[in-house]
């Protein structure tokens, strides 16, 4: 928790994610209220920038539940409806709210689970703010339900990050735990560019996957192979504004422009005009922190 988050439109209008809900600022942070509405652990907010200024709808996503207020954050009401109601918790939460086009799409995941060999979970989808959420683990995404080898984070994949922007809510991607070390059964970052009805991967960080698309560092080009772990990102974020521009963080910082088609590492570069090597020196922006 600890997010704040602002409406683009007005930045006056501040919440602040807490571990017992969230809490509202209406004069750009000089004053605060608790929302009455939202409890657990804050996870992320979105502004509907579809709706208008004087009663802006937001929605709040905590570990207990997704929360709609249409009011500017007066009144809160929880927006649950088609996602697993047995006390399971979020995992993540993304809206996307595109004024031109009025399309409102809101994502969220939570965890996965084996329902008679069936994979049950992962993401969900609302396209009526709210109103009703549908599984939106389609075509092509990982929904194993055994370990493939023995580098397995676990037999079944859990997801947790989701992300989508302002500027085409109907792309989003989704990151998870490994079911095995080779693709498609690896920890990656999915990307879907119709609201989930299909998936595909778009991070191939280790030199002896086919796919390699990932800058070599310090790691793979000193001993030519990657250690993720298995485990999905510590923390992803995307532009509001660039549906392609995304940053992950899995030990290092990974950022693509491009969608995912290639990444190259925030936190280090080699010299100019010298060739990754197991020898080789790195240049440290100041992100690396040892």
């Amino acid at each position: 928790y600890g997010q704040i988050a602002y409406d683009p439109d007005d930045p006056d209008l501040v919440v602040a994610g807490t571990a017992d809900g969230c809490r509202i600022s209406r004069d750009g942070a000089l004053g605060w209220s608790q929302c009455q509405g939202p409890g657990g652990e804050a996870l992320a907010v979105h502004f509907d920038r579809t709706s208008s200024s004087q009663a802006r709808v937001i929605f709040v996503a905590t570990r207990e539940g997704i929360w709609r207020s249409d009011d500017g954050g007066g009144a809160w009401a929880r927006k649950t409806a088609g996602l697993p109601d047995n006390g399971t918790p979020i995992n993540g939460f993304s809206g996307g709210s595109n004024a031109v086009s009025s399309q409102v799409m809101l994502y969220c995941s939570v965890p996965s689970r084996d329902e008679g060999g069936q994979f049950a979970g992962g993401v969900y989808r609302s396209a009526d703010r709210g109103e009703s959420w549908e599984w939106a683990m389609g075509e092509g995404i990982n929904k194993d339900t055994e370990q493939y080898d023995q580098w397995a984070a676990g037999s079944i994949p859990t997801y947790t990050w989701v992300l989508t922007s302002d500027a085409a809510p109907l792309t989003v991607y989704t990151t998870n735990s490994s079911t095995g070390f080779w693709p498609p059964h690896d920890e990656n970052v999915w990307r879907s560019d119709d609201a989930g009805d299909k998936w595909r991967e778009t991070f191939y960080m280790d030199p002896r996957f086919d796919e390699y698309n990932v800058a070599p560092n310090y790691v793979t080009a000193s001993m030519g192979q990657s250690y993720k772990g298995g485990e999905p990102p510590f923390g992803a974020s995307i532009c509001r504004s660039d549906p392609d521009r995304v940053l992950i963080e899995w030990s290092k910082c990974y950022i693509t422009h491009d969608g995912g088609d290639s990444w190259f590492n925030g936190h280090t570069f080699p010299p100019a005009g010298v060739e990754p090597g197991p020898l080789t020196p790195w240049v440290n922006n100041g992100l690396v922190v040892t």
